[in-house]
């Protein structure tokens, strides 16, 4: 991305080497959300702009709640006069800290009409949403040995199948990143100094290897909406089943006021994936709601 960065900033810029670079940088590792921000700006540069809309919401996509690619997707969306488009995004930049985007506010509002609950997601609660926690399952697989050799031995265990759990991680969390991001009734920032509330999702188990009693408890003193299944059994195994919890720690009382059970039937369906995580934000939506009553 050097390459890319110091072409745009020569004087005078060479756009047509910067997008060169960063298609070089996409092709490298596809989910490398920087570049897409920069192609999108320099494609903006360039007059492209449904090029550059279609980048920064490839950025967007990626890395859900990431201020500079939801401005950038706003500021093109509004070019090509998708104003829904933009004020969604305009809206998901400004909560996840952008002053830059809270300065387009008024400027959107004199030609394109804001949503009628425009304020309301502009002061809906923040979450931060922690790495995933799993601590409990990298134990647990430690300890689960056949003829005294750990299943996360080299000689027993898949290294493909190790990246693969590794990859099925990175969407699980990005698919809860982007069922946060849409929602109108939270918005996503990227550190917990400026959220009210923080995420975890632990996972427990993947593969239905999960022991009774074992890694499925909960810990003393939780509450909220959810927390009836705080004993319950898993009730889906396979080989890409996950089973764990979603808690949500209150970061004014420290206190976990929020814990679900979370049981997926394969984390390898993003589609399902997508559903999964689109309904356990429901189910928080639906707990804050009836926290304000």
């Amino acid at each position: 991305m050097q390459r890319a960065e110091a072409a745009a900033a020569a004087n005078p810029p060479d756009f047509q080497t910067a997008l060169l670079e960063a298609n070089k940088a996409i092709e490298a590792d596809e989910r490398f959300w920087p570049a897409y921000v920069f192609r999108g700006l320099v494609l903006g540069q360039m007059g492209r702009s449904p090029e550059a809309l279609e980048s920064f919401l490839r950025a967007t996509s990626l890395n859900p709640g990431q201020a500079a690619a939801h401005r950038g997707a706003a500021i093109a969306a509004y070019n090509e006069q998708q104003y829904e488009l933009a004020w969604a995004n305009l809206v998901q930049a400004i909560q996840a800290g952008d002053e830059q985007a809270a300065g387009l506010v008024q400027a959107m509002i004199a030609s394109a009409p804001p949503p009628p609950d425009l304020d309301d997601q502009l002061n809906a609660a923040r979450i931060f949403l922690a790495p995933l926690d799993t601590g409990l399952y990298d134990s647990a697989a430690d300890l689960r040995t056949m003829g005294g050799v750990s299943r996360r031995d080299p000689r027993l265990m898949n290294q493909t199948a190790a990246s693969d759990t590794d990859v099925d991680f990175y969407e699980l969390a990005r698919q809860m990143r982007l069922a946060l991001v849409t929602s109108r009734l939270f918005g996503l920032v990227p550190r917990e100094d400026m959220a009210g509330y923080s995420m975890t999702i632990e996972i427990h188990d993947v593969g239905g290897n999960v022991t009774a009693g074992g890694s499925t408890s909960m810990s003393a003193g939780e509450s909220g909406m959810g927390n009836q299944q705080a004993n319950a059994t898993p009730r889906r195994s396979g080989p890409r089943s996950v089973n764990g919890y979603i808690k949500l720690r209150d970061l004014q009382t420290n206190d976990v006021v929020y814990s679900r059970l979370l049981d997926l039937a394969n984390m390898s369906a993003i589609a399902d994936l997508h559903a999964d995580m689109t309904r356990h934000v429901e189910f928080i939506e639906a707990w804050v709601m009836e926290e304000k009553r």
